[in-house]
């Protein structure tokens, strides 16, 4: 958004010049005039300052492209991509890893970050046990190595109740052993930053509430969200996570006034995405956040000339590998 262009108003004629002196009559409208000037710029400079303060709330737009062949050339630099990065499966004591195998096309100079999904699939009522933490921290540390540059990682998981303590562990190693000033990104149930509350403090410097595919409790949560807000500790960022395919949902999420306390927002598609698709979610959710938080939102930029990344995200360790 450029800035306020505020006029540069002619500096009044010097009444000191040749000429005759001020008489008080022109003296007093001389006054007035440099007082009304004043006001006038004043005002300007306040607006300046308004616009400016208030658009620094527009919410960062993340939008998640799942498990699939994607094309995001589309997308501006306001855009950034969450990409699944593969899957860690959690079977008893086995652990085993499937990678991305679908193609993702992204425009030069995309902000990305790799999203890993963890499964854990139940043989017997034990949860996976403790000793499987290190063996997953590794691999998650391996493939950001791998890929290079990421500085964000996100961890998607289900949580059982017995299985709490295990993920708890996950990400306090998986703080310690990622690259230095590496960012861990979660998804939680709203739940958990409500009445639920069982991370401890610190194991993520993001957390993502998923208000979308809220199965039977959808009424409840949604309801709980106008009257508490989300917490999920100190210096931990709140995301919202909701999805282009749910619009009766995104309209009750934005009555509920939690856009305006959240830092960003996360778009899942249950169909591959395209450029229509997303700015109706744009026109649907974000501007109506701007419009509710204050901001101005920044329209997409012109596509034209735009230079697809020749980059595939293909990751090529295209063997599950089974520890």
């Amino acid at each position: 958004m450029g800035r306020l262009q505020v006029p540069i108003l002619p500096k009044p004629s010097n009444p000191f010049r040749a000429g005759p002196l001020l008489t008080p009559a022109s003296a007093s409208v001389f006054r007035r005039t440099g007082v009304l000037l004043f006001a006038i710029a004043t005002m300007a400079g306040a607006a300046v300052m308004f616009i400016t303060c208030r658009t620094k709330t527009s919410p960062d737009v993340t939008i998640w492209a799942w498990e699939r062949n994607e094309d995001l050339t589309f997308t501006d630099s306001r855009v950034k991509v969450a990409y699944f990065a593969g899957t860690i499966y959690l079977r008893d004591s086995r652990v085993s890893f499937r990678p991305r195998r679908q193609q993702l096309k992204l425009r030069a100079g995309a902000s990305t970050m790799p999203v890993f999904r963890i499964v854990s699939i139940r043989d017997s009522s034990d949860p996976p046990p403790l000793s499987s933490v290190d063996v997953v921290v590794n691999h998650i540390v391996t493939q950001l190595k791998t890929v290079g540059g990421a500085t964000k990682v996100q961890i998607d998981f289900d949580a059982r109740q017995d299985e709490r303590q295990f993920y708890r562990c996950l990400l306090e190693k998986l703080r310690r052993a990622s690259p230095a000033g590496t960012r861990i990104s979660i998804t939680a149930l709203a739940s958990w930053l409500l009445d639920d509350r069982w991370l401890t403090a610190r194991v993520a410097d993001e957390v993502v509430a998923m208000l979308f595919s809220m199965g039977p409790g959808r009424r409840e949560v949604l309801s709980l969200l106008k009257r508490k807000p989300l917490d999920a500790g100190v210096n931990v960022d709140i995301a919202v996570g909701i999805s282009a395919n749910e619009r009766d949902t995104n309209e009750r999420i934005c009555q509920s006034g939690v856009l305006e306390r959240a830092k960003s927002v996360y778009i899942f598609n249950s169909h591959p995405w395209t450029e229509s698709r997303f700015k109706r979610i744009e026109n649907e959710v974000i501007e109506k956040w701007s419009t509710i938080g204050g901001a101005i939102a920044p329209k997409m930029a012109s596509r034209r000339g735009t230079t697809p990344d020749p980059r595939l995200f293909l990751h090529q360790a295209a063997q599950d590998v089974a520890f």
